[in-house]
């Protein structure tokens, strides 16, 4: 008697920022189109499990804390920690898998799809001895660098899985909806009024856009088109959203909601605008008008959406990808001039939903 053959289960590790999360997230519809009977496990962190939690491409969402995993390692709590680690371990093996896929490529999500057990495991640009654990890697490097998730895509097709339609599709709760509508009340709006999104919040000096830039903006589109800016964003306030929200009656909401509560207020705006950031690309993935300022990186220039532009100068100099050779000027930022961005908020608010 013929066995049936057994389902090919997927264990997916990405441990990276929001915006990489939300870009490969489709790689689970795409498994699911050609094994709609295959479990998918996503191992995140713990910022993007809420977009991630009702995808129904993904059966099951574990968390890896890393930075709590270090925190009881630096407060010699070994017997906690031991704790912590055989619960994700659990957590994981919930099923045997055929394949664990590690689309970050680092020692610590190698050792995640090490961790699953699976019979097969891909890295995808495997580094830091990472691709030491894998049984095969593939380069990230190699797919149409133009297109939006392109390493994911290339993956996908490496795998014989198709990229025709890349369905980015975060998905949040009812109570979500709710503590975002909450938050915005707190600043006397709401998600049914008109609005648009700025994110201006980076870490890195070279990815920044000039402060009198940003003032420009929200002021001028309060002028010209009745829209509020609401500034989000991780951490801390800064001076800089201070001041734009004293000088630009902008209204600042940094660090003051959960990325599916951001998530929300993005899907809700009007416009979007923001720097090479996780929560600009989540407009994109809620088809909100997007426009995207890029500089010193280049992560894509097209979308496939009529929703979003992608404003890089393309200097000789750029990308530099952190080894900028303009002496601290950063001209591929500082170029780019808010009547450049005023004159694409006006064909993008067009497109708007």
């Amino acid at each position: 008697m013929k066995q049936a053959s057994a389902k090919k289960n997927f264990a997916i590790i990405h441990l990276g920022s929001i915006g990489d999360s939300i870009m490969a997230s489709p790689l689970a519809s795409a498994i699911k189109q050609q094994h709609p009977d295959a479990w998918i496990t996503w191992v995140t962190t713990p910022s993007c499990k809420d977009l991630l939690n009702d995808n129904p491409c993904i059966d099951k969402v574990v968390v890896a804390n890393y930075a709590k995993w270090k925190e009881l390692l630096k407060q010699l709590n070994p017997r906690r920690l031991l704790q912590e680690l055989s619960q994700f371990k659990a957590e994981l093996r919930c099923k045997p898998y055929e394949y664990a896929l590690d689309l970050q490529g680092i020692l610590k999500s190698g050792l995640a799809a090490n961790l699953s057990n699976a019979k097969h495991k891909i890295g995808l640009g495997s580094r830091e001895g990472s691709n030491w654990l894998m049984t095969k890697t593939i380069s990230r490097n190699l797919g149409d660098t133009t297109q939006i998730g392109s390493e994911y895509r290339y993956l996908a097709n490496q795998l014989g899985f198709s990229d025709n339609t890349w369905p980015m599709q975060p998905h949040t709760t009812a109570e979500a909806i709710d503590t975002a509508e909450k938050a915005l009340n707190n600043k006397n709006l709401s998600l049914n009024d008109k609005y648009i999104v700025i994110c201006p919040h980076t870490t890195e000096r070279e990815n920044r856009w000039p402060k009198s830039y940003w003032q420009q903006i929200c002021l001028r589109i309060r002028g010209r088109h009745h829209l509020r800016a609401v500034i989000l964003g991780e951490g801390q306030q800064t001076k800089l959203t201070a001041d734009l929200e004293r000088h630009g009656g902008a209204i600042d909401l940094t660090g003051k909601c959960s990325t599916a509560e951001a998530a929300i207020i993005i899907d809700h705006a009007k416009l979007i605008i923001g720097i090479d950031t996780g929560l600009t690309h989540l407009g994109h993935a809620y088809q909100t008008p997007t426009l995207a300022l890029f500089g010193p990186t280049h992560p894509y220039s097209h979308t496939g959406l009529e929703t979003s532009k992608i404003l890089h100068l393309d200097l000789n100099c750029s990308p530099c990808l952190g080894n900028p050779t303009c002496n601290g000027k950063y001209e591929c930022m500082s170029t780019i001039t808010p009547d450049t961005v005023l004159c694409q908020i006006k064909t993008l608010l067009r497109n708007k939903k």
